[in-house]
């Protein structure tokens, strides 16, 4: 009887390290795969995050050109500024609010295209990407809607050289 429960007390307590470390492997591979890009890049990447309350139906820039850095996006917020759901679209460039050079974004078809957000009765949207959205280096990133459904919205993105 002695013998069976010094195996019981042994094989519980492989049991344990087994678990132990098959927990300890899973908690270090839990970081999402953008997580793991940014830890690539090391600290030459910058985190930022802008927003801005009223675009309308012309071009607003809301992250300014950073010469010989490229933007990437990881997150959009959005919501309208009325009962009424509103559209967007986010839009890259050169010059005054994207003006030259003016490449889609999201959607990625064309300039012209828009998304249908929601109301502000609603929750926002969120648009959380697993792959982030590379914006062409020395590009601003500038949002679009319509005049008579103002967008709200905020991007989160990173900068790297």
């Amino acid at each position: 009887m002695l013998k069976v429960i010094q195996e019981y007390r042994a094989g519980i307590a492989l049991l344990v390290v087994l678990v132990w470390f098959g927990l300890s492997a899973l908690m270090m591979n839990t970081r999402p795969a953008d997580a793991q890009w940014y830890t690539r890049q090391g600290s030459a990447a910058q985190e930022w995050t802008v927003g801005h309350a009223g675009v309308g139906a012309s071009l607003a820039e809301i992250k300014a050109v950073v010469t010989d850095k490229q933007h990437h996006i990881t997150t959009i917020i959005n919501q309208s500024t009325t009962s009424t759901a509103n559209q967007w679209s986010i839009q890259s460039g050169t010059g005054t609010n994207c003006g030259t050079s003016t490449t889609a974004v999201l959607p990625a078809d064309n300039v012209s295209t828009k998304y249908v957000g929601v109301t502000n009765a609603q929750s926002v949207q969120i648009i959380q990407l697993q792959t982030p959205i590379h914006i062409t280096a020395g590009h601003a990133i500038c949002v679009l809607g319509i005049a008579t459904q103002l967008t709200k919205i905020t991007i989160i993105g990173y900068t790297t050289p």
